[in-house]
């Protein structure tokens, strides 16, 4: 099985000794990491609501091994994900390569967030929420840092500091809102182990999707049809579009196809706020009423006023 190990550097680092919540909050940190970056890579998305798929658990299990002295190494063994969970992995996908490990796929999401990716498709909001959080509970324990490795003698090691939370923290604010959209093209294709499917639009691009909101028997009669889809657009950091996630799928009309074959863009994504600043004179801006009175009454006529009131 591949090993990974979590080299811990700083005050608490002792050798071959290790506090039990450190201990608890660094497999935390690979253990959810891992559960949403392999859902990422199979489904399109890190989280979901309802039941999680049979295969998650197993498919992003792993075995913690020990500790090395000197220098608090932390060593753990990951299954294959064919090893994992072979009813759903071991016949292989173009797509996705099942010799790797869920881990695996957590330290390239990792990487990819780390270096500030905005258009990186291995990480969405939900990923980096978690990895955010996660990072804060370990550094809470006055570690200086942590050098993740795979193993492979001449792999490069992930190193977290705690400045690595302002790092994950910024490109999760920097991703747009998602927003309801519409979006018309052929429906290319159509996994029903988990509802993605590829639109491609009539320019050639194509877009993906998740049909949780549409009933099996309604989809699967629309595969190769030239369809409207109505959901949640889901943005990455770029502004480029991650997914579209449809509560409503039909037949389109050649209208349809004339309004609404596009990518998505998030709102705003247009806006060049340099635009908005105008430089100030003399006569404009705060100068134009500043010291002003915001009326057109006389003096005479503001000065009997005066006088009524007094």
């Amino acid at each position: 099985m591949p090993e990974f190990t979590l080299r811990i550097t700083g005050p608490t680092a002792c050798g071959s000794r290790i506090s039990g919540p450190l201990l608890r909050d660094l497999l935390g940190l690979v253990s959810e990491g891992s559960r949403r970056a392999l859902r990422m890579r199979v489904e399109g998305r890190s989280i979901a609501k309802g039941t999680p798929p049979a295969w998650l658990a197993p498919g992003a299990g792993f075995d913690f091994t020990g500790l090395s002295g000197g220098s608090c190494v932390v060593h753990i063994e990951a299954p294959t994900l064919a090893q994992a969970a072979p009813d759903e992995f071991a016949q292989g996908s173009l797509f996705l390569d099942y010799q790797a490990s869920a881990v695996g796929l957590w330290t390239q999401s990792l990487e990819d967030a780390l270096e500030g990716k905005a258009d990186s498709e291995l990480f969405d909001t939900g990923l980096l929420d978690e990895i955010e959080a996660d990072l804060k509970r370990v550094f809470a324990h006055s570690i200086d840092g942590i050098e993740i490795a795979n193993g492979a003698p001449d792999a490069r090691p992930i190193v977290l500091k705690p400045e690595s939370v302002e790092r994950v923290q910024r490109l999760r604010l920097q991703t747009p809102l998602s927003m309801r959209v519409r979006v018309a093209g052929r429906l290319g294709s159509l996994r029903h182990s988990d509802r993605r499917f590829t639109l491609i639009l009539g320019d050639g691009r194509s877009v993906t999707g998740i049909a949780e909101g549409v009933e099996d028997r309604h989809l699967a009669s629309l595969w190769g049809q030239t369809v409207v889809v109505s959901g949640l657009a889901v943005f990455r950091p770029s502004g480029a579009l991650l997914r579209i996630e449809a509560d409503h799928i039909a037949r389109a009309s050649p209208a349809d196809l004339e309004i609404w074959s596009q990518i998505p863009r998030p709102l705003g994504a247009d806006l060049d706020i340099r635009t908005l600043y105008q430089p100030q004179g003399p006569r404009s801006g705060v100068n134009a009423f500043f010291g002003k009175w915001p009326g057109d009454e006389t003096d005479e006529e503001i000065n009997s006023l005066l006088e009524e009131l007094s």
